[in-house]
C-alpha cells in the first residue's frame, strides 16, 4: 500500500471505532445481533490500525513550541 491509501484507510478505521464503539457499551438497548456485528468490526479496526503501526515508520515526535510572553530570541 502505498503511503496515502494506508493513511487514508487509517482514517476510516478510525471512523469505524468512533462510529460502533458506542454500540459496544452495555447502557445502549442494541440487539445482540448487531451489537455482534459491532464488535466484529471494532475488532477488526483495531486489527487493522494495530497492523498500520507495526508497518509504518516511527516519526520523531513534533518538536515542542512554547509561547514566549517575554518575546525574547
Amino acid at each position: 500500500m502505498s503511503p496515502d491509501a494506508v493513511t487514508v484507510d487509517a482514517w476510516y478505521q478510525l471512523a469505524v471505532l468512533r462510529t460502533y464503539g458506542p454500540w459496544l457499551s452495555a447502557k445502549l438497548p442494541v440487539p445482540d445481533e448487531e451489537r455482534k456485528q459491532a464488535t466484529d468490526r471494532v475488532q477488526h479496526a483495531r486489527l487493522v490500525l494495530s497492523i498500520h503501526d507495526e508497518q509504518s515508520p516511527q516519526l520523531p515526535p513534533p518538536p515542542v513550541v512554547a509561547f514566549n510572553q517575554r518575546k525574547t530570541p
